[in-house]
């Protein structure tokens, strides 16, 4: 296991089967079952810090972070936790900000966004997830929302915000909008 604790008193670890360190470069890089726990303040609706931290989990089979650009990668079945978000896919880019904070994450490849409050999951070929707004944007051709209870929206870009059952959804020229809704009481 790795850690590490910045300035900010908010560590990260690393946990993984293989560790290189390269100081020259400042790159990291992982193998093996790698998890990575990062911290954050959340902040409140009006923008301001909470005082209340966040564990955000990166896993998957290497991780690489490259300390000069400010991100890290995680490859080969990446999944991202973060409350009731479960984010998968083929890669994620994790954008660090500020203190090491969490800017936004993008997932590319097979992407399956899972929203544990509200029962709905997503699926799409890329996802950004902005931690400041709790918003996930998922692209698709097309992208596909469904619910706990059989209905379903696809769109060429869906836009989920965390908590909330409400999905924005977009159409482009080549992807329109479909939604298959079932009444209340009927599978």
């Amino acid at each position: 296991a790795w850690s590490r604790a910045p300035r900010h008193s908010r560590p990260s670890v690393l946990r993984c089967a293989t560790l290189t360190l390269d100081d020259a470069a400042k790159e990291l890089h992982a193998e093996g079952e790698v998890q990575a726990s990062l911290r954050r303040r959340k902040n409140g609706p009006n923008g301001k810090p909470t005082g209340i931290i966040e564990t955000i989990t990166a896993s998957g089979n290497s991780l690489t972070h490259q300390e000069t650009r400010k991100v890290i990668r995680v490859e080969g079945k990446a999944v991202l936790l973060s409350g009731p978000w479960k984010l998968n896919a083929d890669i994620a880019d994790i954008k660090l900000g500020p203190e090491d904070s969490v800017q936004y994450a993008e997932s590319r490849g097979n992407v399956v966004l899972e929203d544990q409050t509200t029962r709905r999951r997503g699926e799409g070929q890329k996802a950004i997830w902005r931690p400041e707004q709790d918003l996930v944007t998922l692209d698709g051709t097309p992208a596909t929302a469904f619910d706990g209870i059989g209905n379903r929206v696809t769109g060429a870009q869906l836009r989920f915000k965390q908590g909330q059952s409400r999905i924005d959804v977009e159409s482009s020229t080549e992807t329109g909008i479909e939604v298959i809704a079932r009444p209340p009481g009927k599978s």
